[in-house]
C-alpha cells in the first residue's frame, strides 16, 4: 500500500534526478524534440530517466496500466523532480503526484490541466500547448489567389479533442475572415481517406493536418503515422499543409506555421531552471508556449506550383 502525503512541504529541488514521463514513445518526433529542447537548455549537469507510456499505440484499455508502470517507477527512483510530457501523463500521473512533495513540470499540454483533477496541486506547474490554428490558416491564405474553403483533418485522440475544443468550441464549423472552416476529427482511416479523396469536388480549396497518429484500420489496429501521412499527400487533389513540425516534408505536408517539440521543451527546461535555481513551485504560473515557426518543404511547394509570397520568405526554415 502506498501511503499519499497531503500536507504540503516546500518545494526544494536540487534536480540531480530528472524523471521524465512521455505520453507516447521514444521514437515519435515530438518527444525527440521536446527532450532536445530540455536537455539543451538545462542549466548544471542531470541524471535523466524516461518512462513511455505508449499511448499513441496502446488501446486506451491499457493507458491506466502503463500509467501504473510509471507511477512503480517513480516510486523505485525517487527524482528530485518530474516531468510530464502531454495531456495522457498529466491526465494519469498528475493526480497522483499532486500528493508528493516532488516538483512537476508538465509539457505540451492541450486541455487545460484544471480537468486533470489538480486542484490545489501546489507542486505542479508547466507549459501549455496551442496550436495556432487559426493564425495558420490566416497566413496559409497568403499563398492562394482566393480561397472559400478549408478543411481541418484530426484524429479523435485526447490531444486532438482538446486542441480542437480549445480553439473552435462546441462546432466544427466556422468562419475566419471570410473563409469557410471545417473541423473533423476521425478514428476509421477508411473515412480519412474517404474525406481527403472527396476534398476537391467539395470545392475545399486546402486541407490542414493536425494529429492523425491514432487512425485505426477496419481491423481496430492503428495506423502507422507515416502511411496516413505519405497516402495524404500523395492522394489529395488540394494542397496539404500542417499544425506540427513532424508533419512536413517531403512526402508530407507542405509546410506551415507550426508548434515544435523543442519549443515545448525549452519552455519546460526555463521552468525547471527556476525550481532548480530554489523557486518554490507555487510561484510559477502555468505558461503558453506562443511561439510558432514557418517551415516548408521545397519539393512539396514545387510539386503543387505554390509560391510564397516576399513578406514571408525571410522567416520560413526550408526543408527537403
Amino acid at each position: 500500500m502506498h501511503i499519499l502525503f497531503t500536507v504540503m512541504m516546500p518545494f526544494v529541488a536540487n534536480g540531480e534526478n530528472i524523471f521524465i514521463i512521455e505520453s507516447y514513445h521514444e521514437n515519435f518526433q515530438w518527444d525527440i524534440e521536446y527532450k532536445k529542447g530540455i536537455t539543451e537548455n538545462l542549466s548544471g549537469t542531470h541524471n535523466f530517466s524516461y518512462f513511455q507510456m505508449d499511448t499513441k499505440r496502446l488501446p486506451k484499455d491499457k493507458h491506466a496500466q502503463m500509467a501504473d508502470h510509471a507511477w512503480q517507477k517513480y516510486l523505485s527512483i525517487k527524482p528530485d523532480i518530474v516531468v510530464l510530457g502531454d495531456d495522457n501523463a498529466l491526465k494519469y500521473l498528475g493526480p497522483r503526484l499532486k500528493h508528493t512533495n516532488t516538483p512537476v513540470v508538465y509539457l505540451g499540454i492541450n486541455n487545460n490541466p484544471r480537468n486533470y483533477e489538480l486542484y490545489q496541486a501546489n507542486n505542479i506547474t508547466g507549459v501549455l500547448e496551442r496550436p495556432l490554428l487559426k493564425r495558420s490558416i490566416i497566413y496559409l491564405n497568403k499563398l492562394f489567389e482566393h480561397v472559400d474553403k478549408v478543411l481541418v483533418l484530426f484524429d479523435a485522440s485526447p490531444s486532438s479533442s482538446a486542441a480542437v475544443s480549445m480553439e473552435f468550441k462546441t462546432s466544427n464549423v466556422m468562419k475566419l475572415g471570410g473563409i469557410s472552416i471545417e473541423v473533423d476529427q476521425i478514428t476509421q482511416y477508411s473515412l480519412w481517406q474517404q474525406k481527403v479523396r472527396k476534398a476537391k469536388n467539395n470545392e475545399i480549396d486546402f486541407i490542414i493536418l493536425g494529429l492523425y497518429q491514432t487512425m485505426l484500420d477496419e481491423q481496430g489496429n492503428i495506423v502507422s503515422a507515416s502511411q496516413v501521412i505519405e497516402w495524404t499527400s500523395a492522394h489529395s487533389l488540394v494542397p496539404v499543409f500542417g499544425f506540427w513540425d513532424f508533419s512536413i516534408g517531403e512526402n508530407k505536408a507542405i509546410g506551415g506555421l507550426v508548434i515544435e517539440g523543442y519549443q515545448q521543451g525549452y519552455s519546460a527546461a526555463q521552468i525547471l531552471n527556476q525550481i532548480i535555481a530554489g523557486k518554490k513551485v507555487i510561484n510559477i504560473r502555468p505558461q503558453v508556449a506562443k511561439k510558432g515557426r514557418f517551415i516548408f518543404s521545397k519539393t512539396e511547394l514545387a510539386k503543387h506550383k505554390l509560391v510564397i509570397p516576399n513578406e514571408l520568405k525571410k522567416t520560413i526554415n526550408w526543408v527537403k
